[in-house]
C-alpha cells in the first residue's frame, strides 16, 4: 500500500511502510551516549554546548536534553547529517516531541528542517521558532534567505510541558504547521526548494546555561522506487 500523507494522521509504524513506496525514520531516544554519531537510536550528531541522555520519564521513555552551557551567544542543536545533505522539498511528515526546559527572554529555539545545523537564521526552512522575546510559538517557512509574511504567530503559549511538533509538505508546496494535534499556521510562500536536514536548537543570549529535551522524533517521506 502507498505511503500516504493525511492531516489527521499520527505516526506511523515502520512495519506498515514498504521499502518501494516510503522512507521512515523514527527515534525514541532510548539508546546511545552523548556523543556525535552516539546519540538515540539514529545516531545524531550535535554542534555545540552538550547533549546528554536524561533517562526518560512518565510517558516519555527515552529523552536527551541539550544545554547550551554558561558561554553566552551558543547554539547547541542535534540534526541527522551534515549541513544539508537530506533531500526534503518535496511532501514530507515530521514530528517532534520537545519540552522546553528553560522558558525565559534570553533563549531561542529552533524545532524542524533547515538548511544550516548551527544558525537560527537559515536561508532555507520550516521549523516551530521562540526567539528571545517571544511567549508564543511562531511557524516560519523560509526560502533564499525570505521569509515576509511566512513568520506566523500561532497563538500557543510556550510551555515547560512536553510539546508535539508536526509540520506537513504537501507536493503542491504547501506546509501545514501543527501543535499537540492543532493546526495553529498553513504557508504557501517562501516555500524552500533546497535540500535541508532535520534540526534541533538552543541559543542562549546570556552567560546562563539554557536546556531543552527531546523524546520523540520521525520523518516519513513518500518515495517511489
Amino acid at each position: 500500500m502507498a505511503a500516504q500523507l493525511t492531516q489527521s494522521a499520527g505516526p506511523i509504524p515502520f512495519d506498515q511502510y514498504a521499502y518501494n513506496s516510503s522512507c521512515y525514520l523514527r527515534d525514541e531516544f532510548f539508546g546511545g551516549v552523548g556523543v556525535t554519531g552516539s546519540i538515540g537510536d539514529l545516531g545524531w550528531n550535535f554542534n555545540g554546548g552538550s547533549v546528554s541522555a536524561g533517562g526518560g520519564t512518565t510517558n516519555e521513555p527515552g529523552l536527551y536534553t541539550l544545554a547550551t552551557g554558561g558561554s553566552s551567544g551558543t547554539t547547541c542543536s542535534i540534526y541527522t547529517h551534515g549541513t544539508a545533505t537530506m533531500f526534503t522539498p518535496g511532501t514530507h511528515d515530521l514530528v517532534w516531541r520537545v519540552r522546553v526546559n528553560t522558558n525565559d527572554a534570553n533563549t531561542t529555539i529552533q524545532i524542524g528542517m533547515q538548511d544550516s545545523v548551527t544558525s537560527v537564521t537559515p536561508t532555507n526552512g520550516c521549523y516551530f521558532q521562540k526567539l528571545d522575546a517571544d511567549t508564543n510559538w511562531f511557524a516560519v517557512s523560509r526560502a533564499a534567505g525570505t521569509q515576509t509574511g511566512t513568520r506566523t504567530d500561532t497563538g500557543i503559549a510556550i510551555t515547560t510541558s512536553f510539546t508535539t511538533f508536526r509540520i506537513v509538505r504537501t507536493a503542491s508546496a504547501q506546509v501545514d504547521y501543527y501543535i499537540n494535534g492543532i493546526l495553529v499556521a498553513t504557508h504557501t510562500t517562501n516555500i524552500h526548494a533546497a535540500n535541508c536536514n532535520t534540526v534541533l536548537a538552543i541559543k542562549n543570549s546570556a552567560a546562563a546555561d539554557k536546556t531543552m529535551s527531546v523524546g520523540f522524533f520521525s520523518l516519513l517521506v513518500p518515495v517511489t522506487r
